[in-house]
């Protein structure tokens, strides 16, 4: 077959069949698009991906049967990165590792950082005139106050007073949102801004008021006064500032410094969330004398006019033209992500940015734009604004033109995956794919464009307004790297999040499954000799399986395939995680029900659980769950290593010296257990104090000491700070404070050993969970005590031990708390049941409440024989009263006795 391809000044393009494009793009529609070829050397990787050109999954082709191209929007660098940021990037992140790590392509990852653009040059502009006026306002003035007054008002006007749309001064809008609450809500529900704008004004309302206060009191106007005020009005007063001088900003230097210092604040937030860096950054400002270039091209192919030096993307001559290439004829489509956007006048505005919405260009068709729909590749830049010479005059690059320009510098005129958030989709996803397409003159500049899904905070658009927006720093001060990109992988990458504070608490019980997980199998696997340990970890063909064994390597099986068809269903990570977590849980039903056994001289039980824990470990370092670098799947497991969690190269010497303290403690437990109930401890005291003298010569042995003749030393050795001097100083280093706690341990059983307490045994048992649960989990070391009466022993972060320590005796705490809520309710109710028979049962129908006003007459013990009128009481009702007299001498009784056992004296 032959196959055409386009050349371009970067790289050759390989394009479908010259028969099969004919075919296609003679009867393309504003939804078509051209499926990439598939050759005999492409692996069938059985990945789909959704495509946002088709709104559905398509195969993914790559050009290269090897390698993927890919053009990632990055940020514009004006202010802190938020959580609408880690969603994206983190998500990105996630995909690009699961292309490279799982699916074995070579990912070329281009991203850009936009570094020229309207709010960069509106937030440096006003920063630098805000720090200028803090420079020369040495003390509080009645000029600064003015000043203030005036960038209140015309604050006022331009945001609260044009949204409200009535003549209302601050002090009547204040009244009327205080007696109209449902007012204030409809015009928050109009302008999401609104609530934003508000708390500006109350902080420069307030700082004004400050002010003058301090003003009329006529004291010394300290330069600290003055700086509150302009601090307190800062929002309002830089809008003012910039309104009435940003023309004389012109210096390069002022933009150029705001945009570095948040694009180095950007990455090293992305480093935080362990996003990968790009193959390749791009900036605007480097690419600028390219953009004119560029912008030229697309002139002459009749695709954009000039006029008063800017430039504009004719779209309505764009959309619809029949253009040729390489003697194939198709015709060119706009808005291919979202034609239902086209005349979506919000949308278009909020492309061209805030500094082109002036009266003299405002839509539709104003300052010489042909058509609403037509958007800026160049903008004349006026005063204040940063500018670079063309032949059209000095302007400056638009927004849309920037990526196409650097994108084709990298990967040229067809990539095969663009990728950003959802709401890029229009105008700027579609515009770049326009100017693309009409520079390369070519019917398919993106193969496959990914869209990531918004982010809403506990179910609302997280916005300053509504009080909860969050910066990634603020995200990262309450939950872990780690713990963010959990949650994001438990989502559709596609889909809308929620991120609320209930979901983090699943994501928190995933992790610390995870990493009990881990610990039990590195724990397991510490205890076999190292020879085993290489061996467990190999994926070699599995010798002979029991019953059990065949269950669980069933389900290891099922596990893979099913996260092999997840991840091929466009990456759905939500669907890949249930399949981990499944044989998480299966697998720790397998190591509960065989702990003895796999921890027995046999070695075949580790084999499997081994394997298991080493590929979890890699579909977890795949998502970038991992502190180590993921290692391709294209060769299978060759590592050895187990866990998410960088592997501290000291930690199988570490555990080596614990695990001998631990069978230690193991036996200083046996001798307590079977003496427990023995009345004579003396033979406890015997076998503890030779356990410790033969630890005592044990330890030393490990620890290259000699002192085996030195027996009496033993109590005085463990006393003094650890001899560790023949060991290597990191090692030594490591150890100190487990040996401290450890020592102090063989020190308290010591001295059990020589007390003449009869409770030794509980004495020693004490000592032994008081290390368990108090002390070593300080130091990272988690102790599980078995049935067989052997401690499991984990290595397992100290943070992580001391916070479920926390959480537990929070959760003990809370249940004491319901408990004794709970008997103190139980108490009241006795108490006034108590109370009920305070009242002797004779007079019981004289107290009642219209007692005397119902009966006349009474019996000897006071139960009514006659009604008010003096008629005889019916057998019916009187039989009712006497039951009631009967119940109230039963409660009388039971009165008296409380009374009496209480000695509170008089029984009235």
């Amino acid at each position: 077959m032959i196959l055409r391809s386009i050349h371009s000044t970067s790289q050759r393009i390989l394009l479908l069949p010259t028969h099969i494009i004919s075919h296609r793009l003679a009867g393309m529609s504003s939804s078509s698009w051209i499926t990439p070829t598939q050759t005999a050397e492409h692996r069938k990787t059985g990945l789909k991906v959704y495509n946002s050109l088709t709104k559905s999954k398509v195969n993914f082709i790559p050009k290269d049967p090897n390698r993927v191209t890919w053009y990632n929007c990055g940020p514009t660098v004006y202010d802190a990165s938020h959580m609408g940021h880690a969603r994206n990037y983190v998500a990105q992140d996630i995909l690009r590792r699961i292309v490279r790590d799982y699916f074995g392509y070579e990912v070329k990852f281009v991203m850009n950082v936009t570094d020229i653009d309207d709010k960069i040059i509106e937030r440096a502009r006003q920063q630098f005139l805000l720090q200028k006026l803090r420079n020369k306002s040495q003390r509080l003035s009645s000029d600064l106050l003015e000043d203030v007054s005036e960038s209140f008002q015309m604050y006022y006007q331009k945001t609260v007073g044009k949204a409200v749309g009535e003549v209302l001064n601050y002090e009547e809008l204040l009244e009327k949102l205080k007696n109209e609450p449902k007012w204030k809500v409809e015009i928050s529900s109009k302008e999401e801004k609104f609530g934003m704008w508000l708390d500006s004004l109350a902080a420069a309302h307030q700082a004004l008021n400050n002010a003058r206060s301090s003003l009329s009191k006529s004291l010394d106007h300290s330069d600290q006064e003055a700086q509150k005020l302009i601090n307190g009005s800062a929002e309002v007063l830089s809008k003012w500032l910039d309104n009435k001088f940003g023309s004389t900003v012109t210096d390069h230097a002022i933009f150029k410094n705001l945009a570095a210092y948040w694009e180095k604040s950007f990455f090293a937030d992305m480093e935080t969330l362990g996003v990968e860096p790009p193959t390749v950054i791009t900036r605007v400002s480097d690419y600028v004398e390219a953009i004119v270039d560029y912008v030229k091209k697309i002139i002459d192919r009749g695709f954009a006019y000039v006029h008063d030096g800017s430039v504009y993307f004719d779209v309505s001559r764009f959309d619809g033209a029949q253009v040729t290439r390489d003697q194939i004829v198709f015709k060119h489509q706009y808005a291919k992500l979202q034609p239902g956007s086209k005349s979506n006048k919000k949308l278009i505005e909020e492309g061209e940015g805030a500094l082109s919405l002036t009266p003299e260009n405002s839509l539709p068709g104003g300052g010489g734009k042909r058509s609403t729909a037509d958007f800026a590749l160049w903008k004349k830049s006026k005063p204040g604004e940063p500018a670079w010479e063309s032949e059209w005059g000095n302007g400056r690059p638009g927004w849309h033109i920037e990526c196409s320009v650097m994108a084709g510098a990298i990967l040229g005129d067809n990539m095969d995956i663009h990728s950003g958030g959802v709401d890029l989709m229009f105008p700027h996803h579609d515009n770049e794919m326009a100017q693309s397409e009409a520079y390369h003159n070519c019917p398919q500049w993106v193969n496959y464009f990914l869209h990531t899904g918004h982010l809403h905070i506990e179910g609302l658009k997280m916005s300053k307004s509504l009080k909860n927006f969050i910066t990634i720093s603020d995200a990262l001060k309450r939950h872990s790297a780690r713990q963010l990109r959990l949650s994001f992988l438990l989502q559709r990458w596609d889909l809308g999040m929620d991120f609320a504070e209930s979901s983090m608490t699943e994501v928190k019980n995933q992790e610390l499954t995870f990493n009990n997980f881990f610990a039990v199998i590195k724990a397991l696997r510490y205890e076999k000799p190292l020879e085993t340990k290489l061996q467990s970890i190999t994926l070699s063909e599995l010798g002979p399986c029991n019953p059990s064994d065949k269950l669980l390597l069933a389900e290891f099986n099922e596990a893979q395939s099913n996260l092999h068809s997840a991840l091929c269903d466009s990456f759905n990570t939500p669907e890949a995680m249930k399949s981990v977590m499944s044989l998480v849980a299966e697998t720790n039903k397998y190591m509960a029900s065989k702990i003895s056994s796999i921890r027995s001289e046999a070695t075949e039980d580790l084999i499997l659980i081994s394997q298991i824990g080493a590929w979890i470990t890699k579909i977890l370092k795949t998502f970038g769950l991992g502190e180590t670098k993921t290692a391709s799947f294209k060769s299978g497991f060759t590592e050895s290593f187990i866990g998410w969690d960088l592997l501290d190269p000291l930690e199988p010497e570490i555990m080596s010296y614990l695990l001998e303290w631990s069978v230690f403690r193991d036996e200083a437990r046996s001798i307590a257990r079977q003496q427990l109930n023995e009345s004579d401890s003396s033979l406890v005291r015997e076998q503890l104090k030779g356990l410790c003298e033969r630890h005592y010569l044990t330890h030393c042995v490990k620890l290259k000491i000699d002192q085996a003749d030195k027996i009496n030393e033993a109590k005085s050795f463990f006393q003094r700070e650890p001899q560790l001097s023949n060991l290597s100083p990191l090692l030594g280093q490591a150890l100190l404070p487990h040996f401290k706690i450890l020592y102090e341990f063989w020190t308290g059983l010591y001295k059990i050993s020589e007390s003449d307490s009869e409770k030794v045994s509980k004495d020693v048992l004490k000592l032994c969970d008081r290390l368990r649960d108090e002390q070593l989990i300080e130091v990272g070391v988690a102790l599980d005590d078995q049935d067989d009466g052997r401690a499991l022993l984990k290595l397992v972060s100290s943070k992580i031990l001391i916070q479920s320590r926390e959480e537990k005796l929070k959760a003990q705490n809370e249940k004491t708390r319901k408990q004794l809520e709970a008997n103190r309710a139980i108490e009241v109710k006795r108490i006034e049941k108590i109370m009920r028979g305070k009242t002797k049962p004779e007079e019981m129908f004289f107290k009642k409440e219209n007692c005397s006003e119902e009966f006349r007459k009474f019996d000897p013990d006071g139960v009514p024989t006659h009604d008010s009128y003096g008629n005889e009481i019916s057998k019916a009702k009187r039989k009712k009263l006497l039951k009631e007299y009967e119940n109230q001498k039963k409660l009388h009784l039971e009165y008296l006795k409380w009374l009496s056992s209480n000695n509170n004296g008089s029984k009235d």
